[in-house]
């Protein structure tokens, strides 16, 4: 298994995916990017620094500082992981330690919690790395992106405004960032989001914590809800992170603007547009599924370039035939050397 020096690992849990699989595969490839660090970090615990969350593991970092099923999944593993001699890599007295200590936040922790936590983490990390602790991981993060993909749907299906459902329901990205906010924030912001969701640029928008209030401009679009997050107290607080998260959720489904395009006619697509989704399709294209698909869509287009190039090749070998013709016609008639 590839691994890396400081982050263990990679995460294995969702290489079965493929495009097919429509929003499980864009929303598993966000979190390798806006949770992990391309696809490192999973098996091994680790501190966000930015906000308020606690210590955090697995592959859409579970905060055990106040996530319950993100205690059970680590508890599960400590209790089942062991070492090469048969012993567990954490004690069960330990256990009793994290479970008093270390679930809560870092800014609520003591300095005597802080370092227990710095003494503990190599043996949590080498429970969450062991055989054990990556099957346990894998496993329970099938279930949790199922979750994922069908709590966007719900968002979706409750939507009353026609034009914003009809957005929602053709966007990935859009799609997408409703699961990533649902990772990153609580109940709260995620309420507030399903309320922005169903406004018009003539309600008066939603006032997020932190007394932040947006509102929709024009047509709802991914505009609107870019700037929904950078209206989040942590969007305000750490702008640069929130902007990379978007711009990852961007740049993972470009290859299904590019779909979306070929769905709608001709004319009332934009070339600029059309060609943006392209090249950020083929950046983004790992295993050249994105280019069989456009080469099929386009076969058409395909066959006829072709055709054009050899009639352009065939003219050029004319124009090149007959340009020399005269040339050798003159080398000819002035008396050189004949072999004949």
């Amino acid at each position: 298994m590839v691994q890396r020096a400081t982050r263990g690992p990679r995460f294995t849990g969702g290489d079965h995916l493929t495009p097919k699989d429509g929003l499980s595969y864009y929303v598993h490839q966000a979190m390798m990017e806006n949770e992990l660090n391309g696809g490192y970090g999973a098996y091994k615990m680790s501190n966000a620094v930015n906000g308020s969350s606690g210590p955090s593991f697995g592959p859409i970092q579970y905060d055990i500082g106040g996530n319950q099923n993100g205690r059970v999944v680590l508890e599960k593993i400590m209790l089942q992981a062991k070492d090469q001699n048969g012993k567990n890599f954490v004690s069960d007295e330990e256990i009793k330690q994290i479970q008093k200590h270390l679930y809560k936040p870092f800014k609520a922790m003591s300095q005597e919690e802080k370092n227990m936590y710095a003494v503990l983490k190599p043996k949590m990390d080498k429970a969450l790395s062991s055989e054990v602790g990556i099957r346990i991981i894998n496993e329970d993060y099938l279930k949790i992106l199922d979750k994922k993909v069908n709590d966007v749907s719900k968002v979706i299906s409750q939507i009353g405004n026609s034009e914003n459902k009809k957005f929602l329901q053709s966007s990935m990205q859009a799609q997408v960032f409703i699961a990533d906010i649902g990772n990153q924030y609580g109940l709260t912001v995620n309420n507030k989001l399903k309320q922005f969701l169903n406004q018009t640029e003539k309600d008066n928008g939603v006032t997020l914590p932190g007394n932040k209030t947006v509102k929709v401009h024009g047509q709802l679009d991914m505009e609107d809800l870019k700037n929904f997050r950078m209206s989040t107290v942590y969007g305000i607080k750490h702008p640069a992170d929130a902007k990379r998260r978007d711009e990852n959720i961007e740049r993972i489904t470009a290859p299904t603007r590019q779909q979306e395009h070929s769905k709608s006619s001709e004319g009332n697509e934009r070339p600029a547009d059309k060609l943006q989704a392209l090249i950020q399709g083929f950046k983004n294209d790992k295993d050249g599924t994105f280019t069989a698909k456009v080469l099929a869509d386009n076969a058409d287009v395909v066959a006829n370039f072709r055709d054009e190039l050899r009639e352009t090749l065939k003219q050029n070998q004319t124009q090149e035939v007959a340009q020399n013709t005269p040339q050798v016609q003159e080398e000819r008639s002035s008396g050189g050397r004949s072999f004949g």
